[in-house]
C-alpha cells in the first residue's frame, strides 16, 4: 500500500508531500524525489512561455529524453514559435527564421509533422490569430497539451507509470462491480462515489412466511 500511495505523490508531482512520507514511513521511492521539483520547475516554463528554458530544465534532468522523443522536440519548438507570434508582428522575422532552421528540416522528413508545422504557421496569416480558425493553438489548453506529453514522456524514462497505480486500482474496481451487478447480477456492497467513499447497500429482501398445506 505505501508504494501505491508514493506512486501517486511521485507522478502526481507532489514532492513535499513525498519527503514527508518518506520520513514517516522510511521507505524508498523508486526514483530520486529531486525529479519531481525538476518537473514541476519544467511544468512552469512551459505555462509561463518560456520554451528554452524548459528544454534546459529537460535537458539537466535527461540528456536523451528529447534526441529520443523527436515529436515531443518537435512539439516544443512549436510552442516556442507559438509563443514569438504571441509577442506580436514585430516577431514574424524571427518565427519564420525559426521555422526554417529548426522545424522545416525535421517536417519535410515526416508528412504528420509537417502538418502540425503548417497549422502553427497559418498563425501568422490572420490579423487576429487568437480569433482564427487555429487560434487554439495559443489557448491555455494546448499548454497542458504539452505539458502532459512531456510529462508522460519524463516518467516513462524513468520508468514510471504515466498514471498512478492508485487510478488503475479504481477502473480495475469500476470494471468488477460492473461485472457483478450487470452481467451476474449479485447484490453487494456497491461504491458509488470514490471521492466522499459512499456505499449504497443492498437492498433487503422481505421473505414472506411460508404455509404448510396439509392433506385432510
Amino acid at each position: 500500500m505505501d508504494e501505491i500511495v508514493m506512486n501517486y505523490f511521485i507522478v502526481n508531482g507532489f514532492k513535499e508531500v513525498a519527503e514527508a512520507f518518506v520520513k514517516d514511513t522510511g521507505m524508498k521511492p523508486g526514483v530520486p524525489l529531486d525529479s519531481i521539483q525538476n518537473r514541476m520547475e519544467i511544468r512552469k516554463a512551459i505555462l509561463e512561455g518560456d520554451i528554452p528554458k524548459a528544454i534546459d530544465k529537460i535537458n539537466e534532468l535527461n540528456p536523451k529524453l528529447l534526441a529520443n522523443q523527436e515529436k515531443i522536440y518537435f512539439m516544443l519548438q512549436q510552442q516556442r514559435i507559438i509563443e514569438l507570434i504571441r509577442q506580436g508582428p514585430e516577431k514574424i522575422d524571427e518565427c519564420l527564421k525559426f521555422a526554417r532552421t529548426e522545424l522545416a528540416p525535421k517536417a519535410a522528413k515526416n508528412d504528420e509533422l509537417l502538418a502540425e508545422m503548417e497549422k502553427v504557421m497559418a498563425l501568422l496569416l490572420f490579423s487576429d490569430p487568437v480569433n482564427s480558425s487555429v487560434g487554439d493553438l495559443l489557448s491555455n489548453e494546448r499548454k497542458e497539451k504539452v505539458v502532459v506529453a512531456l510529462n508522460d514522456a519524463v516518467l516513462t524514462s524513468q520508468c514510471q507509470s504515466k498514471d498512478p497505480e492508485l487510478l488503475h486500482l479504481l477502473r480495475k474496481l469500476t470494471y468488477q462491480q460492473n461485472e457483478l451487478k450487470e452481467r451476474l447480477g449479485i447484490d453487494f456492497p456497491e461504491i458509488t462515489n470514490f471521492k466522499a467513499a459512499t456505499f449504497k447497500l443492498p437492498e433487503a429482501k422481505s421473505s414472506s412466511p411460508s404455509t404448510d398445506s396439509k392433506s385432510e
